[in-house]
């Protein structure tokens, strides 16, 4: 069985990374030499933006942030004290770049309108150059290549059809993802791009996981092979550096996390696959010159070094962006040193940017009919996907919302005729809590707050399973990293801690739920 892997949040307090400290010295003639020898650039970033054009949420001290609107502003202002810390520069030298998932798993305001409206955003807020993500497969590559041309179609109703598109100017880098058995980048996207500022060339390279497979459905991905990522690193940085371009920037969908205490100042360690990419790459070529990585796809606060390369991954939904600034060597064409980043929350204490709600709007209006409909009631405000909301001191990973869906689908396999025996889904796939809405004194749940919640096109997939296989499963949410967990129906498991680092967790005893125990040779529907 394959199971589909994602990524817990978790919440750090941002530090700035990199400092530079000036120092006062008589005036000798050489630093206005050497700063007419270097060229300052910026690089802001976002990953996993999935469409979360007006989605709230908090930073580490309850302030709120996210929204589009808002980071347009934020985005500026970061611009804006660039280059006020750096005169002579101007926008050029300021660059705007995305690492994948921008469209796909998306609130309705914009996936009920095929993610057209965040493509207008990030247009609108000058986006230059992105990759590839997971969720740009969710509805094939050609879709979201129409999406990006601003090509009209008539497969998706008419609100979409009625809908104001426009065509991107984002350049699309996704130098792994090829024609099945052939060297050629998959739907015409190219393998890098090559920005000049003042003289100075700054390659970026597209990277995506080559987990896509396990993640995507088959036949949006049967027409492509995944390439090895540190070995197309290596590839391209040789090609690029053979054109004289020394300063390269990947933009990888590639998981990423940082290690050690931010809160309390500990070195911050790099850790996850992108990590290992570039341990890799470092070691096929050391001469690699990679100098930065924006990571992506588990959503996680990520900001240190690998070598001498910067990694950095700013959360998910527009909650954070990634603030990267470095001197460019104008004789060598490289970073002078490695660049130093800070990870900004995207505050709501500042203006929103006018153009980027109008685009919004416009959207909500249009689909204003559709989201609104009641399709049920609850007995509360909010049933939430936080594990454990009312008892913190349990820590069995499972959230009242968890528990909701997962009853709710083994119902609704039951009453399809399926008989089935248990359901699960990963904590993963829940993207909100349940929200409702007061209304004849009634807490009501409408389409668009349910869609919320799981804003994919889920197909409900009841598989046979060996009591062993169920056993392995819920095994596998307990190693080292724990990276994802099942919320279930119809199981009751008991678990307890172990002495194996690798494994910190084990499932002691499981059973049916009127207690009848599990049997590992037997087969059930889930």
């Amino acid at each position: 069985m394959k199971v589909n892997k994602f990524f817990k949040k978790t919440t750090h307090v941002l530090l700035v990374a990199g400092l530079t400290i000036g120092l006062t010295a008589p005036f000798t003639g050489t630093t206005a030499q050497a700063a007419a020898d270097t060229v300052p650039i910026q690089i802001l970033g976002i990953n996993d933006f999935h469409g979360a054009l007006e989605t709230a949420s908090k930073d580490a001290s309850g302030s709120p942030i996210g929204g589009a609107d808002y980071l347009a502003t934020n985005l500026d202002n970061a611009t804006n004290s660039f280059l006020q810390a750096n005169p002579g520069a101007t926008t050029d030298n300021a660059i705007r770049v995305q690492a994948g998932d921008m469209v796909g798993a998306s609130p309705a305001v914009s996936g009920l309108l095929q993610d057209e409206p965040t493509m207008k955003v990030l247009q609108k807020m000058n986006f230059e150059v992105g990759t590839l993500g997971n969720h740009e497969f969710d509805e094939g590559l050609p879709e979201y290549k129409r999406i990006l041309d601003g090509v009209s179609t008539n497969k998706f109703g008419p609100i979409v059809e009625a809908y104001p598109r426009v065509k991107s100017d984002m350049k699309i880098v996704a130098a792994n993802v090829v024609n099945k058995g052939t060297n050629t980048v998959a739907e015409g996207f190219l393998p890098y791009y090559v920005k000049e500022i003042d003289g100075v060339k700054v390659g970026f390279i597209g990277i995506v996981t080559t987990e896509i497979p396990n993640l995507v459905l088959a036949n949006h991905i049967k027409d492509y092979d995944f390439l090895d990522e540190a070995e197309t690193i290596v590839k391209y940085s040789a090609e690029l550096r053979g054109q004289g371009v020394n300063a390269i920037v990947v933009l990888s969908h590639v998981p990423a996390l940082s290690t050690g205490n931010p809160n309390t100042g500990t070195k911050q360690d790099v850790a996850g696959e992108a990590a290992n990419m570039m341990t890799k790459a470092n070691e096929l070529d050391p001469n690699n010159s990679v100098d930065l990585v924006l990571a992506g796809h588990n959503h996680q606060y990520t900001n240190g070094l690998v070598g001498k390369t910067r990694i950095v991954q700013s959360y998910n939904n527009g909650k954070a962006f990634s603030d990267v600034t470095g001197e460019l060597d104008k004789t060598t064409g490289d970073f002078v040193s490695p660049p130093d980043a800070k990870i900004t929350y995207n505050s709501r204490s500042v203006t929103p940017n006018a153009d980027i709600t109008a685009v919004t709007e416009d959207a909500k209006s249009r689909i204003e009919g559709v989201i609104n409909e009641t399709i049920g009631l609850a007995n509360k405000d909010v049933i939430s996907r936080d594990t454990n909301p009312d008892n913190k001191a349990i820590d069995d990973k499972e959230s009242e919302l968890g528990n909701m869906i997962t009853d709710a689908q083994r119902y609704m396999a039951n009453k399809a005729g399926a008989d089935v025996d248990f359901a699960m889904t990963n904590n993963g796939g829940i993207r909100s809590d349940l929200t409702t809405r007061l209304a004849n004194g009634q807490n009501e749940i409408t389409w668009g707050a349910a869609q919320a919640v799981q804003p994919f096109g889920n197909i409900l997939q009841v598989v046979e399973m060996t009591g062993a296989d169920i056993l392995e499963a819920l095994n596998q949410q307990y190693l080292s990293n724990q990276t994802y967990f099942l919320q279930i129906s119809g199981l009751k498991y008991t678990f307890t801690d172990t002495d194996d680092l690798d494994h910190a967790y084990k499932v002691a005893s499981v059973t049916t739920e009127d207690g009848t125990p599990l049997k590992a040779d037997q087969k059930y529907k889930v």
